[in-house]
Order: structure tokens, then sequence, then C-alpha cells
């Protein structure tokens, strides 16, 4: 699959991969939300202003109980939008012409056991100074435990999800 959708043999670590039909049997934690946006308001939880001027950052912190014991290596994004109450739109459950994205953060896998928490720091920073804010680039750093353990791992990327 990876090899028709992204032209390659192989998943390697720190590389961001589009996804169809992810087995979300083999997430060792329930989802959690990444970024949260109300597209009523145009604003996003945790809000705060960043050090440069012409950037808005967002950042929220995600901790993940693992359900089962297994291997982790990577992380999976994928897009959920509820247009109101009776309707959304899941590009993990429903067929759709969107594709989800896993990140392969570490090159050799990680055994946890059920209970472990894995910490995510995100951070989403956009452009301002236009009539719409342009999503610039998004950061995730992992540690498993405490959330002032060692970090395990983290990536950067620039456009969407």
């Amino acid at each position: 699959m990876n090899a028709s959708f992204n032209g390659e043999l192989g998943v390697r670590a720190q590389v961001k991969y589009h996804a169809r039909c992810f087995d979300s049997k083999r997430f060792l934690a329930k989802p959690q939300a990444f970024e949260w946006i109300d597209f009523q308001r145009l604003k996003c939880e945790s809000e705060k202003r960043c050090p440069y001027e012409h950037l808005r950052c967002r950042s929220r912190r995600v901790t993940f109980v693992t359900e089962r014991e297994g291997f982790f290596d990577g992380l999976h994004f994928h897009l959920l939008v509820e247009l109101d109450e009776f309707t959304s739109i899941d590009t993990l459950a429903d067929d759709t012409t969107w594709s989800t994205t896993y990140v392969r953060l570490l090159e050799k896998s990680i055994w946890l056991s059920a209970g472990t928490q894995i910490v995510c720091d995100c951070e989403a920073r956009s452009e301002m100074g236009s009539e719409r804010d342009r999503l610039e680039c998004f950061s995730v750093k992992v540690h498993f435990g405490e959330p002032n353990e060692q970090e395990v791992s983290s990536f950067y990327w620039e456009g969407c999800t």
C-alpha cells in the first residue's frame, strides 16, 4: 500500500506518510484531539502569542494512556469535522477522498505495557496579518510517563496534517 500511495518501499522514521484504510485496531490508545478549531469563532483552544509578532501559536498537551500492550513507533492523525449535531466527517471511519496521516517517529519500536502514558506536546503556528491566517507549521514532542520525562522523539512539519 505504501509503495503505490507514497512511491517507496518500507516506512522510514521521521517521515510523514499519507495513509488509507489505516487499521484502528492497531492503536494502542483512544484518539485525542491534536488541534481543535471552532470555525464559528475562528479561534483555537490554548491560544497564546508567540515571541514573533506576525505569528499566532496554539499549543496543547495531549496524553494518551495505552489500553493494551504493544510496540510504539509513531503517531496517526485523522480529521474529524463536526458540521452540526447530526453530521460529521471522520477520515478514519468514513470512506472519503481524504487520506489520514501516519508519522513514524522511531527507527526502532519501543514495547509499551498497558497503562503507559504517552504525553505529546503539540504546537501549531499560523502567520498573522492577512484576512485569513495561513497555517505555517506543526510540531509534536513525545514523552513516556510524566510530562517532564525525557523526550522520546519529536517531529516538525509544514503545511497541513
